[in-house]
């Protein structure tokens, strides 16, 4: 509020009392202003006259003021600033899409005004985005309320940028950007094509990868292929564009052997070549044998045999052969084909290891083919050089396992692979799985021995050249026996809560009623339907002399558990017991939840509700210690959705009782939150519309026109009314439509004019009924 003061004085300066003067405005702002007394005021004894100008219109305004019995005037230009107390963010506009670059991008303007919309100048807004780089993350507003920044990004894809004002960094608007791919740097990355040779006739598929100077995929590029010789390869499409993924494919048939550059090309210049050979004759390599032994004379047969494109064997070609890395040897290097189209050399070394033999044939282009023969130790001078049982203890229970495994060397201390190793028991009572086991390619035999009776076993392992070795196996006694064994716990039912407890008592004998003595590897696990959420404490080992074990027992789900014990991962005699849990008691939420930047008692809230409005059940309303994270959250109701991180959403219309569950993630008492919602709100939208528009808009949609004090009802929020409980609703604008700004009530100032609410602020003004404004609606549930 502004005071305008005037001073009248006669042609000598003295003043004049109790004379009437008049302060105006121009007719086009008068609207937007209001001058005390309605500009009128007399002056006193000092000439002095005073009224005070308010108005909602920021700006530089002549005011005029008029001595009304001698028609004097004088004019003075008011300026009124915009309120930066109720400064916020009006909107934030950019274009949807721009060019990947890492200098030009999309300019993002802020708008920030006060609560009657004018713009504020000074304001450090604040910005924030994913995958994308920001000119600035703190601008200052100018003189029209607007802060800006431009926005690039090297990624293609969609961006979200988010601004809020500084002091309020909880009122964030967000917009999404999408990035493009930059076409005007667009190269061929990379040319696919078959790895090796291609037969004459045959389809190959070419595949152009097109990306930008950012290396994101470029769609919709044209790429047009060709081949040098021209004249022999068919192209099944010349000009191909690139899918999303950037490629553009098409298939090459070679129509004679040899050699050709395969080429990609864009309209922008950019290419790439490759060589594709292309071959009429098929060359393969078999061995007759895949292992052989160091030093064998008869070494291994590798039969090259090469045939043309229709399977026909190809007499009288000589074929090459090679064989790496040094230390095996071939029979020949060039050997012509016979009448099968094979070509046989042999291969012998003095060397153990895997060696590579290539075939090749040249005929225009050269063909090549590879196998591999392993060389091994020498059987011939085999022995067992080690026999090891792992594990050396086991129990006699005659499927309780220990693996033996014989390794076997030649004379020159070469590992052995592919041979027989037989195996046979020394001493003791025991089972051999197997007699024989062949060496793998760590030169290793395999076998395991199990028994029934307690005591040592010897197991021996030899090779056909000899070499034996024995290895000792102790059985230890049997496992517990039923008849001699009892579990029990002292309490059939506890109650899910962590606190109510049983004791579980086991006894183990084995069938002769000797005690099982372990000092470690017991416990108690369930067995059969699984109940969530127990928990049994450590073994109680200190009466292990007598074969005696204790735990305890809690648990935080329901159901009937079934309990048994468990030694080293066996089961012990077939003993169980079972507890039954029971459901621990449901609790209230008590604490808050937060809405719109502020915590509200979730008892109580909310009691007004519409389409698209949203909270936060605050982690108060759970166990000590726990968060929304610990929780699964369900619904009883359709309209209302709650997330996993406790985020409550009415999807549609909803009714005035509901509720949501909280189960905890790893038991325990779950929460429950009643709502009740008394009010339903609809609204018109963006729609601007005179008094009369409001009511049949509402009556016809079976709704009423609120009252004033229905749409806010006191001067903080609070539960009762719709701004109270929600806050600036312009916050949902998107999911449920309301606007920042003033909507009828059917509250009547007078005759001409109703009260108008702020659904931003709270503020009650008067509007004419003639006048605009937003509409909303209600219906008692």
């Amino acid at each position: 509020m502004t005071r305008l003061q005037a001073t009248v004085t006669d042609g000598n300066g003295n003043p004049l009392a109790n004379e009437a003067v008049t302060f105006t405005l121009p007719a086009d702002v008068s609207a937007s202003f209001t001058l005390g007394q309605g500009g009128s005021a007399i002056t006193d004894i000092n000439g002095k006259a005073e009224v005070t100008l308010s108005g909602t219109k920021s700006g530089t305004y002549p005011v005029t003021v008029s001595v009304n019995n001698y028609g004097v005037s004088d004019t003075k230009q008011v300026t009124l600033i915009a309120d930066a107390g109720t400064a916020k963010l009006a909107s934030l506009t950019s274009v949807y899409s721009f060019v990947v670059s890492t200098t030009e991008g999309a300019t993002m303007t802020a708008s920030v005004t006060d609560a009657n919309g004018n713009p504020v100048e000074g304001i450090k807004v604040n910005f924030r985005g994913t995958s994308v780089t920001l000119s600035s993350t703190s601008v200052e507003t100018d003189d029209r309320g607007f802060a800006e920044i431009l926005v690039t990004s090297t990624e293609v894809g969609l961006k979200t940028v988010s601004a809020s004002l500084a002091d309020k960094p909880t009122e964030v608007i967000s917009r999404l950007l999408n990035a493009s791919a930059d076409v005007n740097s667009a190269t061929i990355t990379s040319l696919e094509i078959p790895e090796g040779q291609v037969m004459v006739a045959q389809d190959v598929a070419v595949k152009a990868h097109v990306n930008d100077q950012f290396g994101n995929p470029v769609a919709h590029q044209p790429v047009t292929f060709s081949a040098e010789p021209s004249s022999q390869m068919i192209i099944s499409q010349n000009t191909v564009s690139t899918n999303t993924q950037g490629v553009a494919e098409v298939t090459m048939t070679p129509e004679r052997n040899g050699s050709y550059m395969v080429k990609a090309s864009l309209p922008n210049g950019a290419s790439l070549e490759k060589q594709l050979e292309a071959i009429d004759e098929k060359l393969t390599l078999t061995a007759s044998s895949p292992l052989i032994g160091v030093y064998a004379p008869t070494g291994a047969t590798l039969t090259a045999t090469l045939t043309s494109a229709n399977g026909t064997p190809v007499e009288g070609q000589v074929i090459n052969f090679s064989v790496t890395p040094e230390g095996a040897t071939l029979s020949g290097g060039k050997v012509r084909t016979n009448s099968s189209g094979q070509a046989p050399v042999v291969l012998t070394s003095n060397k153990v290891g895997t060696y590579t033999v290539t075939a090749s044939f040249h005929n225009g282009v050269t063909i090549q083919t590879q196998t591999t023969v392993k060389v091994t130790g020498n059987s011939s001078t085999a022995h067992v050089a080690s026999f090891i049982a792992d594990p050396s203890t086991i129990a006699a229970t005659n499927t309780d396992l220990s693996t033996l495994k014989a390794t076997v060397e030649d004379g020159s201390g070469n590992l052995i692979e592919g041979l027989t190793v037989y195996f046979a028991l020394k001493s003791g009572s025991a089972t051999l799985t197997s007699l024989t086991a062949v060496t793998d390619q760590n030169g290793i035999a395999t076998t395991s021995v199990k028994g029934a009776m307690t005591g040592s076993v010897t197991v021996s392992a030899v090779t056909t050249a000899g070499g034996m070795q024995t290895v000792d196996i102790t059985l230890v006694a049997g496992p517990a026996d039923t008849s001699q064994s009892v579990l029990k716990s002292n309490r059939s039912s506890l109650k899910g809560d962590y606190t109510d407890s049983a004791e579980l008592r086991l006894v183990l004998h084995d069938i002769s009623g000797n005690p099982i003595k372990v000092s470690e590897g017991m416990e108690f696990v369930q067995s059969g339907t699984n109940v969530p959420y127990i928990k049994i404490s450590a073994i109680d080992y200190s009466l292990n002399i007598n074969g005696d074990y204790k735990a305890t027992v809690t648990g935080g789900g329901e159901g009937i558990a079934t309990l048994i014990p468990v030694l080293n991962g066996v089961h012990q005699a077939g003993l169980s017991t079972t507890i039954q849990f029971t459901r621990a008691e449901d609790k209230i939420m008590s604490g808050t939840v937060s809405v719109n930047g502020t915590d509200l008692p979730t008892t109580t809230f909310p009691s007004q509700g519409f389409t698209g409005a949203y909270y936060q059940l605050n982690n108060d309303n759970f166990a000590p210690g726990k968060t929304a994270a610990d929780y699964e959250f369900s619904s009883s109701a359709s309209w209302v959705d709650v997330d996993a991180t406790g985020k409550v959403t009415f999807k549609n219309v909803g009714s005035n009782s509901e509720r949501i569950t909280a189960t905890p993630k790893s038991g325990g008492p779950s929460y429950v939150y009643e709502i009740r919602v008394k009010s339903w709100w609809v609204n018109a939208g963006e729609a601007f519309m005179i008094y009369s528009l409001a009511e049949n808009f509402c009556s016809s949609n079976g709704y009423t026109l609120p009252r004033a004090n229905y749409l806010n009802h006191c001067s903080s929020r609070g539960i009762g009314s719709l701004y109270s409980e929600w806050g600036d609703m312009g916050h949902y604008t998107t999911d449920a439509g309301f606007q920042s700004n003033m909507y009828w009530s059917s509250s009547p100032a007078n005759s001409s004019e109703q009260y108008v609410v702020s659904l931003a602020t709270g503020d009650q003004s008067v509007f004419e009924k003639l006048g605009f404004a937003y509409a909303t609606c209600y219906k008692n549930l």
